[in-house]
């Protein structure tokens, strides 16, 4: 398993245990204050604070005081249904649920740490996870709910991005928990046929005809 692999598994457990911490598993669209309260209540941050401008992005994660900062409007723009802001205030509470030390931000422009730094590379990443996943809790979904990319957009309040990496990933862990093999694409299928008759051992059996 690849490092990036490793940090996607963790962020997602981390993820499915602080929504569950956070009580904000009772609805689709939680209140993001309340949920940002919450956290604060049971000591997972220290305070969160809406400021007029950043450095950089529109969200900050500091270690250092446990504090969360979010550029005024945010928060209620996620309220409002914002698939952007909703992101970014889910994003933070990752830094702070994943123990991320330092400064962390999440910004359409690169900082200088984010572009020579693989440690905060990997953090963002990690953080991106995480948002996802409590954006769509697996909590939330039951066997028979649809996890179509534009039905979980439509319910959860997502981007087309988000609902389709957690579309997948949903859809992974429910042929996982069948016992179901993801069907190969029509092409790959072909290349292995073509390298079976060419006397080269496969150790997967190939669909039948």
């Amino acid at each position: 398993m690849s490092s990036d692999e490793r940090r996607k598994q963790n962020a997602l457990g981390v993820a499915t245990d602080t929504v569950r911490r956070l009580g904000a598993t009772q609805v689709d669209k939680p209140c993001l204050r309340h949920v940002l309260d919450r956290a604060k209540a049971i000591g997972l941050i220290n305070d969160w604070v809406e400021v007029d401008e950043l450095c950089e992005g529109d969200g900050e994660w500091d270690s250092a005081t446990k504090t969360i900062f979010y550029r005024r409007g945010v928060v209620d723009g996620a309220n409002r249904g914002n698939p952007y802001n909703r992101f970014t205030v889910w994003h933070e509470i990752g830094h702070a649920a994943l123990g991320h030390e330092g400064r962390r931000n999440r910004s359409f422009s690169k900082t200088l740490a984010e572009r020579f730094s693989a440690s905060v590379k990997l953090d963002e990443r990690e953080a991106d996870y995480f948002a996802a996943a409590c954006l769509i809790p697996s909590d939330r979904i039951g066997l028979n709910d649809s996890i179509m990319p534009n039905e979980l957009k439509r319910r959860f309040g997502t981007s087309n991005t988000t609902a389709e990496i957690r579309g997948r990933e949903l859809e992974r862990a429910r042929n996982t928990a069948s016992g179901t093999l993801r069907k190969l694409p029509e092409n790959t299928i072909d290349f292995l046929k073509e390298a079976e008759a060419r006397g080269i051992k496969l150790t997967a059996k190939l669909p039948s005809e």
